[in-house]
């Protein structure tokens, strides 16, 4: 165990802004706390950096205490690197010099050789005497995370990091960065409230709403698993339908029945919310149940329907492209759940 957070609580003007958090992370893994602006996720990083002091609780990284009611390590001296989300490059000193920062102490020969190993690592050794403003917003995100990772800390932190970058360099650098952190076996915490950036970086998940964990997890159990109504409602697309439990075991919904094995806690006549996907409705111009599109959205190789069910409730559905319908046109669908998601009313 790299990192254990135990039942932080802080609150600013007597606000409460994290309430009862607690983690642990393990040696070389990286995780994301997930959530909506606001939920508290920046404020959990920066209280695990240092620059906030909780009112109560404990973090103890690598056996040492950080942080607890009778101790409190002031960030420069916690061993954790902070990646911020304007990446804070000195504009004045190049980018090996950027990277040679936080390693000043070390002989000139040390720091070279630490300089040239990252600039490597980075895929960045010809950039070494380029000044910020002659490199790329991804290029400088690259060098932050090298000065971050120079002195070799127990633990990174990335608040935001690509905020800043369009959305395809974004999906590239989270792999390129998981892979680099991996490289070093670097401990991380990322904070983002995308969660394509989540599930591209990181091993686990913590979900977050008003200051609280929902969810810590892996991305696949997120998804396939949530813990409650909010998680399935932010985690992935999809609406929650009203089902009704049968005497069969099965769950009827306003878009078709559902014959697969049920949690023995449901009885018959029990009423239900269940998660329904856009990839759970398929198009079937054969079927008794029709869906008015209200709306679509063209992806390239396929489009997403909005669609209005007679239950006057509205789902999404993907479909190919090659199915071009018009908005206001009524088709036939059918459900096709194979994993069921569902929450007692």
């Amino acid at each position: 165990m790299i990192l254990e957070v135990s039942q932080l609580n802080l609150s600013f003007d007597q606000k409460p802004v994290l309430k009862d958090f607690s983690f642990a992370l393990n040696k070389g893994e990286i995780a994301c706390l997930l959530g909506p602006s606001g939920c508290g996720k920046t404020t959990a990083l920066r209280t695990i950096a240092g620059f906030e002091q909780p009112d109560s609780g404990k973090i103890i990284l690598n056996g040492k205490t950080l942080s607890d009611g009778l101790t409190f390590i002031p960030p420069h001296l916690r061993h954790v690197g902070m990646v911020f989300q304007d990446y804070a490059l000195f504009p004045h000193l190049t980018a090996a010099q950027n990277i040679a920062f936080g390693i000043h102490k070390q002989s000139v020969d040390k720091r070279q050789q630490r300089v040239k190993e990252l600039l490597d690592l980075i895929e960045l050794a010809d950039y070494g005497e380029r000044y910020p403003h002659q490199l790329s917003g991804g290029q400088q995100q690259r060098i932050a995370l090298a000065r971050a990772l120079a002195p070799k800390p127990e633990l990174i932190l990335l608040d935001e990091p690509f905020s800043n970058l369009d959305a395809d360099l974004r999906t590239q650098l989270s792999k390129e960065i998981r892979q680099l952190l991996k490289k070093e076996n670097t401990s991380a915490i990322l904070v983002t409230h995308d969660q394509h950036e989540a599930f591209a970086i990181a091993d686990k998940i913590g979900l977050m709403s008003a200051g609280r964990l929902n969810q810590w997890d892996t991305p696949y159990k997120l998804y396939h698993e949530p813990a409650d109504i909010y998680t399935a409602h932010f985690i992935g697309a999809g609406v929650l339908l009203q089902g009704t439990v049968t005497d069969n075991q099965c769950i009827q919904l306003p878009v078709g029945t559902f014959h697969g094995p049920l949690p023995s806690l449901y009885k018959n006549g029990d009423e239900l919310h269940v998660l329904i996907r856009p990839d759970d409705i398929v198009y079937d111009e054969n079927s008794l149940i029709t869906a008015e599109i209200l709306d679509k959205d063209f992806k390239g190789n396929y489009f997403v329907y909005t669609l209005k069910i007679n239950s006057g409730e509205t789902i999404s559905m993907q479909i190919p492209a090659h199915y071009n319908h018009t908005i206001g046109s009524h088709i036939g669908i059918c459900m096709n759940l194979e994993h069921l998601i569902a929450f007692s009313k």
